[in-house]
Parts: structure tokens; sequence; C-alpha cells
């Protein structure tokens, strides 16, 4: 179980840093198109926040300590780099997009480590994740269509 332990709090400073980020966005985001992405952002952020207990206390179902601090976080997160000085809400959905990515494949490979576990519980908190992490997917790439066409 060591490395479901491990993927878990990688996973937790992984969406810690991605809520922060969506945040910032969710602020700093301009343009025509601000209204509705400014909301698009607050809606990640705000459902990414709740997820974060949710993580923390499965980390404590396995008894084990959740990481706490920033600087637990910045050593354990492996995201890609997502600052722009950029407030473009193209800019912003695509750095979105890239890292939303990234918690789909931390959460596909945790879902195999929790199936091989047999940990049930656990499977499901997971599937509902991927299930919102797809949906923001689809969201920001239909989002990005336009410009990338």
């Amino acid at each position: 179980m060591p490395g479901l332990i491990d993927a878990l709090k990688q996973y937790l400073a992984n969406t810690i840093v991605y809520k922060s980020v969506s945040h910032g966005f969710h602020w700093n985001v301009e343009g025509p198109l601000f209204t509705q992405y400014h909301e698009f952002f607050k809606q990640i952020y705000q459902d990414v926040d709740e997820t974060i207990d949710d993580i923390g206390e499965w980390l404590r179902k396995f008894d084990v300590i959740a990481p706490y601090t920033l600087a637990e976080f910045v050593t354990l997160n492996n995201m890609p780099d997502m600052k722009t000085d950029s407030n473009s809400p193209t800019t912003m959905s695509r750095i979105l997009l890239d890292a939303n990515e990234k918690l789909l494949s931390d959460i596909r490979n945790m879902l195999t480590m929790a199936n091989e576990q047999n940990e049930q519980g656990l499977l499901n908190f997971l599937a509902e994740r991927q299930e919102r992490h797809e949906f923001y997917g689809w969201w920001l790439r239909s989002s990005l269509k336009a410009v990338m066409n």
C-alpha cells in the first residue's frame, strides 16, 4: 500500500496547486467572456476545494499523517508549470486543461492501485473525481475549439 499512500499524498498536493491556480484565474481573467470564465473558474476551484478535505481524510483512514504545510505541498506536487502573465481566458483554459489532464492521469493510476488493494470506498471516491475532471476537460476543450480551429 505504500505506493497508493504516496500517490494520494501527491494527488493532495497536485489538487491544492490546481485549486490555487484556478482560484487565481478566477480573480484575474479578463476579456469579453469575463463573466462566463469567472464563473467557470469559480466552479472548478470550489469543487476542487471540497475535495481537498476528502483526500486528507482518505490518508487518515489509512493511518497516515496527511501533508499540510506549504513546504510539503511544494515538494510533493508534480504539476506542469501553470504560471502565466496573461489574463486571457484562452491562455488560462489551456493551462487548466493541461493540469486537468495531469490530475486525470493521477486518478487513473490510483484507481488501478486501489483496485489491486481492493479499496472499494476509495475506488468510488476516485471514480467520482474522475467524472468531475472529465467534465472539466470536456468544457475546457470545447471552449478552446474555436480558437484551435
